[in-house]
């Protein structure tokens, strides 16, 4: 659907108002003078706009219903009523992971640190409680800031009800966990995630604190990355999302293999996803590590003209006053040299000291401009050291991440021939198997012995049995280890 807007200036191309130019941003408050008269704002199936007119909510659009009168009435107008000051709350109503770091500690006396994400959705008749998150400064909304508003009461409500009535091993296996924390969540954050119009679509936890510094680390660097508006452009900024969505999704998925009751298949296809997010994984991290590196390095450099600037402002400045002094006390000798009330030699005197001093001034603003140009010679220096090594660097990180690229594809191509030999092996052990099946079954049929045909029957419980287990543990250990690791011994 195409929303008509009427606000005032608004710098941008065609007249199409963008609100979510970064995939991180939940909701995003513009004042009218932000949107261009009658720009169009396409709103995407889990979007919807606020509308305000003097600080009171009076409509919303979504892609199929839109309740916004774009000017006062006319009657209204006859009579002396002005247009009203509009403002507009866009938001994307998710779903949307929230990453919280929660800390406690075990029964067992064991201290740990948890990833805690919990999967929100915006319900669309309370889009309107974000707007007191909106502030002058602050006029974006991300999944951090409901991170901040919510982890505090998480913390304390997960320490209560699950972390200190349970041991570290309890956490790490039982799989009942998943449910006790999901409806710990949903019953003690109703209220604080209400105050936010969020509804609550799941929750799990990562209980590996060293996966889980990972990820909170990446989302704190990408935090400061977009605060700094230091990411270059929005494909380094999409390709930073997509790696840490990556993480996330390897965690649920592990989450959900370890502690879930489910079908050899269904068990087979998270495999699948694990060992296809494995092997992406160090591929994803070289690249992540060659985002901080630019950033790190076009901080670095911001740092150094930065301070190329305040010597300059110091240098420069001290200059001035110099050549403000001498312009007053030129001109104070010139009101001297001229007064006809002084004596001749005194005029005389005057007028000497009144030339060395032009002498003087001149040199001095000689002197600040050659300053001057000196400084900005030394930054167009640094712009340019900096440019070649960036360019050197992208190079030489390019070839990099080609040769790295070509490492990690004969790894993946590697992995998935070993997985078609597991599963050829699978399927040649259960063709032998079904015909031992096939063979038991017919003796426990046929057979007059009832002790034959009990022992057939155990033969083929614990055969099935044995097949199940061996899918699965197949499965399982694709998709958890690697020829490439390191051994651990």
């Amino acid at each position: 659907m195409v929303l008509h807007l009427e606000g005032g200036k608004y710098m941008a191309r065609d007249k199409t108002f963008v609100w979510r130019n970064q995939p991180h941003l939940i909701a995003s408050y513009h004042l009218d003078k932000s949107v261009h008269k009658k720009a169009e704002v396409t709103l995407e199936p889990h979007e919807i706009c606020i509308v305000l007119e003097n600080g009171r909510i009076v409509g919303a659009a979504t892609q199929t219903k839109m309740e916004v009168n774009p000017k006062v009435g006319s009657l209204k107008r006859i009579f002396g009523k002005r247009n009203p000051r509009r403002a507009f709350l866009f938001a994307h109503t998710g779903p949307h992971d929230v990453l919280m770091s929660v800390k406690g500690r075990t029964q067992d006396g064991h201290v740990i640190n948890s990833l805690v994400v919990i999967r929100v959705e915006l319900e669309r008749e309370e889009v309107a409680r974000l707007l007191h998150l909106i502030t002058p400064e602050r006029t974006t909304i991300s999944s951090a800031d409901f991170s901040r508003h919510l982890t505090h009461e998480a913390e304390t409500l997960i320490n209560q009800q699950i972390t200190s009535h349970m041991t570290l091993e309890a956490l790490r296996s039982d799989a009942m966990l998943a449910d006790d924390l999901e409806a710990t969540i949903a019953s003690g954050l109703r209220a604080p995630m209400a105050a936010l119009g969020l509804r609550l679509r799941g929750a799990y936890a990562s209980w590996d604190e060293t996966e889980h510094e990972k990820v909170i680390n990446m989302r704190q660097d990408l935090e400061v990355f977009r605060e700094k508006d230091t990411i270059l452009d929005e494909k380094q900024s999409l390709e930073a999302q997509r790696i840490l969505n990556n993480r996330l999704k390897e965690i649920e998925l592990n989450h959900n293999l370890r502690v879930a009751e489910m079908s050899a298949v269904a068990r087979a296809q998270i495999g699948s996803q694990l060992a296809q997010l494995e092997a992406q994984k160090e591929l994803d991290q070289a690249r992540w590590d060659t985002v901080r590196a630019q950033q790190l390095r076009v901080a670095e450099h911001e740092n150094e003209l930065a301070a190329i600037k305040r010597k300059e402002t110091l240098e420069v400045g001290k200059d001035e006053i110099e050549l403000m002094r001498l312009n007053l006390e030129t001109e104070a000798l010139r009101h001297q040299a001229n007064d006809e009330r002084l004596d001749v030699g005194l005029r005389q005197e005057k007028m000497a000291q009144l030339q060395r001093l032009e002498i003087q001034r001149a040199e001095a603003e000689q002197s600040l401009e050659i300053q001057r140009q000196a400084f900005e010679l030394e930054d167009e220096r640094a712009q340019a050291a900096f440019e070649r090594e960036q360019a050197s660097a992208d190079a030489d990180q390019q070839r990099t991440m080609e040769l790295f690229g070509e490492v990690q594809k004969r790894k993946m191509e590697r992995k998935a021939q070993e997985a078609e030999r597991e599963q050829d092996r699978l399927s040649a052990s259960q063709a032998g198997s079904d015909k031992i099946v096939d063979t038991l079954a017919q003796i426990a049929a046929g057979s007059k012995d009832s002790e034959v045909a009990m022992e057939a029957l155990k033969q083929l419980g614990n055969l099935r049995q044995a097949d199940v287990q061996a899918q699965s543990d197949a499965y399982v250990e694709s998709s958890s280890s690697s020829e490439d690791d390191p051994k651990k011994i």
